[in-house]
């Protein structure tokens, strides 16, 4: 595992080799059918030809040669970059993009504080995978800014992206507006329907960004625009110090949400605030995550309210099975028979009176063990 020293991560030589050989392996790509691009912010040159002799010294190097299938690009550790790190290639669902670190150090991080919007973009881009980098975007005044921004529009429908491993932090959003922050995954479809299916974000720290911590966005939620996304996965994250929302997806169909950790969600956005929760969806299950000292002004005190028109709650304490009409309370629709099972464990001191017994089949998972 990266080892956290004075507050930043690092990667062992042994972590290091073993992150990088089980990565090749998961991707089934070899030398013979793919290229491997290195960059190295200290010593490389944007002339040279992209080897691990000769690597590249920017990101923007990257956009010269045509992404294929299968392409690896690993960013040297200890490495620091001011600029973007920007996907619009696509791979296959067997040989996907994949950028990663390499290397023995610090993180390779990506600074775009005052430079760009987004710190990692993928664009218009599928079977890409992203893992192991530090992302910031930090710098005045706020506006809107991501740490990580997966963005689908007018495109149909994009498959295969992965967001693992990352450490985001310090990422100076709006609190205005609910669609940037830490890790934001957005599917428009103004001119084409356009969603998401088999997304995965995974084992991420996200800190003290504003203003999602990790939010679905979708303009396609409406009972006469319904085009949701499909294999949405948001498991063992860390998420602390949010503006606004800590999790929430947005019009996807079936998203599972387990084993996340969120603290402190809206300590700075005003309006409503929810520390895990849904906004206009089906089939969602929440389940196995722990959420606390959540500092909201209206609902979701504490924990995940119920996005139901006719049973709004805000649980502190939740261990339970719950079949409603509707999970949306913008589409109304025939009933889709959601069925949520959280366990919800929340930190701060309560009365006995407000305390339901934790079940004893519950177990908490740290989000990056």
């Amino acid at each position: 595992m990266p080892l956290l020293r004075d507050g930043k991560l690092k990667i062992g030589r042994r972590s290091g080799a073993l992150m990088l050989a089980a990565w090749l392996l998961a991707t089934g790509a070899t030398a013979a059918q793919a290229t491997t691009y290195y960059i190295d912010a200290n010593l490389g040159q944007d002339s040279n030809a992209g080897s691990a002799t000769a690597p590249w010294r920017s990101l923007g190097r990257i956009k010269a040669p045509s992404l294929q299938p299968g392409d690896h690009i690993l960013l040297a550790a200890g490495s620091v970059w001011k600029e973007p790190l920007v996907i619009t290639r696509s791979g296959r669902k067997d040989a996907p993009i994949t950028v990663g670190p390499t290397g023995m150090g610090q993180r390779p991080r990506i600074d775009a504080g005052g430079v760009a919007a987004h710190g990692v973009a993928i664009l218009n881009a599928e079977y890409v995978r992203i893992s192991g980098l530090e992302v910031t975007n930090d710098g005045p005044p706020a506006g809107s800014r991501f740490g990580v921004l997966v963005s689908a529009q007018d495109s149909g429908v994009t498959r295969g992206i992965r967001i693992s491993d990352m450490y985001i932090h310090d990422v100076r959003g709006t609190n205005d507006r609910k669609d940037n922050g830490g890790i934001v995954f957005s599917a428009l479809g103004p001119k084409r329907p356009t969603r998401f299916e088999d997304i995965r974000i995974e084992r991420n720290i996200v800190w003290r960004v504003d203003r999602s911590g990790i939010a679905g966005i979708s303009d396609q939620v409406t009972k006469a625009r319904w085009f949701p996304s499909a294999g949405v996965v948001i498991r063992d994250n860390l998420v602390e110090d949010v503006g606004g929302d800590g999790i929430v997806p947005r019009g996807t169909d079936g998203a599972l949400i387990e084993h996340n950790i969120v603290r402190y969600a809206g300590s700075r956005a005003p309006g409503y605030t929810a520390a895990i929760w849904q906004w206009s969806t089906d089939h969602s299950l929440i389940q196995f995550n722990e959420a606390a000292f959540t500092r909201t002004r209206y609902d979701g005190q504490g924990s995940i309210p119920i996005s139901i028109r006719a049973a709004r709650r805000s649980p502190i304490i939740i261990a339970m099975t719950m079949q409603a009409a509707s999970c949306s309370s913008v589409r109304q629709s025939v009933p889709i028979r959601t069925i949520w099972a959280i366990a919800v464990r929340w930190h701060a001191p309560m009365s006995a009176a407000t305390t339901a017994p934790v079940p004893s089949n519950w177990r908490a998972r740290s989000p990056m063990s």
